[in-house]
Formats: C-alpha cells, structure tokens, sequence
C-alpha cells in the first residue's frame, strides 16, 4: 500500500494494481462478460475508482456493459492528525503513534462486497481488506448467509485464507517439495463449496502441483497466531478442530470451522518513513572465502564511517553481515565447513540519504582493493531506499465509512426502421493487388552478378584517449526511495466510514456489525506453552532419534516482526512425543540468535488438534520484518525449514507404533 501511496503521489489517477487492468482484465474482458463471471478484486489499492474507471473505458473499448462497484473508506489518510492526537500505540511494539505516516488503512470484511454484488455488480473493486474476505463474500451471496450465522462465516473464512496465496495450498512451498511435480505449470486452487460450509479444494486437471492433506494443512497454519482465535472483520474464527479428508486425484475436504462474533474494531495498519536503506550483495571465491568475504564487509563498513566522520556525518543506525553459503542463518546449529564461495551480504540503514550514497559508492572499490576472489557485485551499485515500518492498531468499526460505488459503460441498443430502397445509394469498391503469373527460363550462370548484403547492428569497438580532467564535469545522481515502518492498530468499526458506490455514483454508506468480544474470547483460548496443561507424562521413552522432518510437516510466515511456524505432525501418533519435546521454551532456544530480547517469553505456543497440529509465535524475531529488515529472510520463510532440523530424543520406534493404529 506505501508503494501505491508513492505511485498516486507521482501521479493522481495511479495508485492501484495496473496489472489487474492489462494483464488481468483487458485480453479476456469479452470471454468474462460472456460467460457471466463475477470478478472481485482488491486491485483497487489506494485508489479504487481510478481502478474503476480504467476497467470501465477498456468495456467501452470492447463495446460490452459491465456493472463495476467500488467498495472505498479504508483510506485513513484524511484522519492521520485526529488519530495521532488521541494517542494510538501500536498493537504489537507498544510504540506511539508515528511521524512522517505515509500510508494508513483499515482491513475491511466481506459485507461491504456483498452489498455490491447483491445490487447487481459484476465486478467489485476494493481497497484494503482481508484477503479471506474475497472468497467469504460470494459465498454470502450465493447462499443467503447472515451475519450472525458465525460458524458458516468462519467456514468461507477459512476456504479464503486457505486459497489467498494461489498455489501455496497446492503444493507450493510445501516440506515435502521433492514430491511436487511440474513447477512450471502449477495449478491454482479452486473451492466448491456447499451450502453448509464444507468445501472441496482441489486444482484444474493436467496442472503441476499437488493437493493432499498434508498441502492444505500446513497453508492452514500458515500466518496465523492462536488457530482457535483468528481475528477477521466479520467473524473470529476458531481453526483448531478443523477436519481435513484427502480424496483421489488431487482434492480434499475440509469441514469443522466454527466462529464467534467480531469485535467493534478494524486493524489499522499504517506505514511511515523510518530512514534509508542499502544493500550489497558480493560474490567472493577460492579457499577461506567466508573470511575473506567478512573482512571485506567490516572494512567498508569502517571506510564508510571514516568518511562519515570527516563530514560530520552520524553512524549507520544499524548494519547487518551475513556470509550465505556458511548456514549463517542457523546460528550455533550451522554445520561449519571451510566453503569455497559465499555471496557476502552487508545492509545498512542510516537517518541521512546522503550517508547512504556514499556507502553504494565504496563497495565497488573492494573489487580490486580488497580480498582476492570477489566476483562481482549482484546489480551493480547498491540502491538507496526508503524503509517503510509498519504500525499498526485497532480502531472501531463506527468510525469508518464504507462506501460502495458503480462505474458503467453506457447501452448501446439497436433502432431499427424502413427506408426507402431508391434513396440509398450503394457501392462496390474493391482492393486488389494484381495477378502474377510465373514465367521461367534458362539464362548464362556468366551474366549474373551476385551479391551478398547482411542486415546487422553495428559493431562497437572501444577507443581510448586521455583528455584533460579540468574539462570533465562529474555528477553523482542517486534513484532512491525512502525507508517506511509499518505501524498497526486497532480502531473501532463504527468510526470507519466504509462506502459502497455503483456506476461511478455512491449507493449508501456500510455499517459493519460488531460485538466487543476480543479480550473474553483470548481470556477462553490462552496459549498453552508446554508448560503442564498436556498430559505427555506418561509417554513411552525409547532410544530412537528422529529429526523434526521426519515426524511433521513445517510452514512458517511473518506478521510484521513477529513470526510463526505451524508444526503438522504426519501421523497422530507423533503429536504428544513432539509436543513434550517441542515446548514454547525449546523453540526459543533453539532461534535464540534472532530475536531482538533475550530476556525470555518471546515465544508462544497453541494447539490445532483437528490436524495434529501446534503453532509457534516468535515474537521480534524478523529484526523488523518486511522491508524495515536488514535480514536476507526478512519474512521468516526459512524458519520452518530450519526448525525440521530440531532433534526428538529418547523416544520409541515411532513409526512402527504407527504402523499398528489406523
């Protein structure tokens, strides 16, 4: 959304998707309107009518009539003083309410989409909303569903969230990634869904990929906190008993989801401008590359502060050495062997842009001043970037206007009558090219002159002079963009005016139900940590060692700074042996090395039973997370990955005992 934010800035009618125009919408706009399917989109970005209105003049283009809403007030912007004065923190760091606020905006629900499509909208446009909501919403339509029909909203809830990121419930990303097929042409879910909320999730035939159990439950632990407790606009659902059963040829059903009330509140996330930010990445070669691409890091960085301080510049306000291809990311659980080649990766934020620029100019002087063996610098000459951090917090739901809005091409219809015949004038006119026939002979070899002529590109060679200094103006020009924070919080719904327009004229403003349930509902479904609440006493001991792999699938994601990692165990006879061995404690140990506090409590642990399952919070692990990250994960993607490594001891003969139950 910050990029969004940056692109209207440049230029008034950007600020959404345009991809979702030309590439999207455009080429098969005439087969949609056909075949009458409904689009819905949250393309709209920061600006959804201009979205709108770009989809309305390609119909115009195509000569076809489409109803286009747009479902706009997530766009807080207007109220950024009002909500710094009354001294929101963010929901997760307990900062307050930031400077510079570039981009601010409440995650909508479903409601206002269904509005729009129940007056007849065949395509709806939004901003900011959850991505679950997309899907919940056709389902509320197609099936009459009522807002306080919780456990159905929390069943399309979860078909959402399983699909919201393509191919990833497919076989993407999956632990099992060897028995995946066809990279290249992945299929992309689809959900048929029933009247009762249970759905069928399955993929187009002759696509790569795969749909199993263990596919779709790991995307279901995938970004979540507490699986019982998943807070959405329109309903908290609780994912912990949810059933998953595989069928032949790539397909699963999935029921048991139930839901609770919302709460009175949006999450607010906003980004603000938090500095600047580089990075370069260097290949170094040959024996002790590790030390040699170290080195080379710590010089530049102690050049550049040589530098810094002759202007009377400040420090770097941080800086982040990694050496990939040494398992750096591991920690104390690298497997340390003498590589002879890493990619050196040094990032670097500073307050000042001009600091920055000076970093980007001097990695390059460590190609022929430096360590033997680095190859090259990955793109160049580092970039200068804005970092955007994030903020958020929550807000009510009265305080927000949603507003719906149609945009349409005008009709065309045909009008049709008698004209006298002697009145019209008709001709015929043709186009041709004349006839050629073919006339051969014979004719002497010796009368005819050959001639060969290439067509080519110029060949460029390079000439050297030397040529006075005096004369030769130099100019450091730098292409940067700031460094923005993501700031979250809660705000109540009934602040959030959320509009619903139709054909370019606004139909009403959406009020959002809401019930103040989320501190009763976390009070119901606390963390359960290992710390006692699970009767794993009385567990078989053995002398078997088994990696995590081999006992449970992984998927970790990133929310803002924080993380999780979702632990599937394959069959329900690992599940009580990982959890005595995989308690919240063990995993914070285990990621010691990352998070930003060492004191302890960083790390949250809940149950999924319905899938055998557990998930792991890590709380400021991402040492900021998303773009605010210095990290080459910033995302957490490869905690999951790292953590299969973790060793279960002292157990029995696992899989035989599985063997012997159904």
């Amino acid at each position: 959304m910050s990029l969004l934010t940056a692109s209207k800035h440049k230029h008034p009618e950007l600020g959404y998707a345009s991809d979702f125009i030309s590439v999207s919408m455009a080429p098969f706009i005439k087969d949609i309107k056909k075949k009458g399917i409904k689009i819905i989109t949250n393309a709209g970005g920061v600006n959804p009518s201009s979205c709108a209105k770009a989809l309305q003049r390609v119909c115009e283009e195509a000569g076809i009539q489409m109803n286009i809403a747009v479902v706009s007030g997530d766009d807080l912007m207007p109220k950024a003083d009002e909500l710094k004065q009354q001294g929101f923190t963010d929901m997760f760091s307990g900062e307050w309410f930031p400077e510079n606020v570039h981009s601010m905006n409440a995650y909508l629900g479903a409601g206002p989409i269904v509005r729009a499509l129940d007056m007849g909208a065949d395509v709806v446009i939004t901003g900011r909303c959850v991505d679950s909501s997309l899907v919940l919403a056709p389902l509320i339509h197609q099936f009459g569903w009522t807002m306080d029909q919780h456990d159905l909203l929390a069943a399309g809830s979860l078909a959402g969230h399983l699909i919201e990121c393509g191919p990833q419930c497919n076989g993407g990303i999956f632990t099992d990634w060897h028995k995946v097929h066809d990279w290249d042409n992945m299929g992309y879910p689809i959900i048929q869904c029933g009247e009762d909320g249970a759905f069928v999730l399955t993929k187009p035939p002759n696509t790569g990929g795969l749909v199993s159990w263990g596919t779709v439950a790991e995307q279901l632990m995938y970004e979540i906190d507490n699986p019982a407790l998943y807070f959405l606009p329109d309903v908290v659902c609780d994912f912990s008993n949810v059933q998953i059963e595989e069928l032949p040829q790539d397909a699963v059903i999935v029921s048991g989801a139930t839901g609770n009330p919302p709460s009175g509140e949006y999450k607010v996330s906003a980004t603000h401008l938090c500095g600047y930010r580089s990075t370069a990445v260097a290949t170094v070669g040959g024996v002790r590359a590790a030390d040699k691409g170290e080195k080379t890091a710590r010089a530049i960085l102690k050049r550049c502060r040589r530098i810094f301080h002759q202007l009377n510049l400040e420090d770097f306000t941080d800086a982040n050495i990694e050496l990939l291809g040494t398992e750096h990311m591991y920690g104390p659980h690298g497997r340390k062997h003498d590589t002879r080649e890493i990619m050196m990766w040094l990032a670097v934020t500073h307050n000042q842009k001009k600091a920055l620029e000076f970093f980007a100019r001097e990695v390059a002087p460590a190609g022929t001043g430096m360590a033997p063996g680095l190859c090259g610098i990955v793109g160049g000459r580092p970039r200068v970037s804005p970092v955007l951090k994030l903020f958020s917090f929550l807000y009510p739901k009265s305080n927000v206007q949603v507003r719906v809005s149609t945009f349409r091409s005008p009709v065309l219809k045909l009008f049709s009558f008698l004209y006298p015949k002697s009145n019209v004038q008709v001709r015929v006119s043709t186009f041709r090219s004349p006839v050629l026939k073919l006339f051969s002979f014979l004719y002497p070899k010796s009368n005819v002159q050959v001639r060969v002529s290439t067509f080519r590109s110029p060949v460029l060679k390079l000439f050297s002079f030397l040529y006075p200094k005096s004369n030769v103006q130099v100019r450091v020009s730098t292409f940067r963009s700031p460094v923005l924070k993501l700031f979250s919080f809660l705000y109540p719904k009934s602040n959030v005016q959320v509009a619903l327009e139709m054909n370019g004229a606004f139909v009403e403003n959406y009020s959002a139900p809401s019930t103040p349930t989320k501190d009763y509902l976390k009070q119901a479904y606390p963390p359960t940590n290992g710390k006692g609440q699970e009767t794993t006493d009385n567990l078989p001991v053995g002398d078997c060692v088994f990696r995590l792999e081999d006992l449970a699938f992984t998927r970790s994601g990133d929310k803002g700074n924080n993380a999780n990692v979702g632990v599937i165990a394959r069959h329900p006879v690992y599940l009580p042996f990982i959890r005595r061995a995989l308690t919240a404690e063990a995993v914070e140990q285990y990621f010691a090395h990352l998070f930003e506090n060492t004191d302890g409590d960083n790390v949250e642990r809940f149950e999924a039973p319905g899938i055998n399952a557990m998930n792991f919070v890590l709380h400021k692990v991402l040492g900021g997370g998303g773009i605010a990250s210095l990290r080459s994960d910033p995302q957490g993607k490869a905690l999951g990955q790292m953590l299969l490594d973790f060793e279960i001891t002292g157990v029995p003969d696992l899989p035989n005992l599985a063997k012997n139950v159904p």
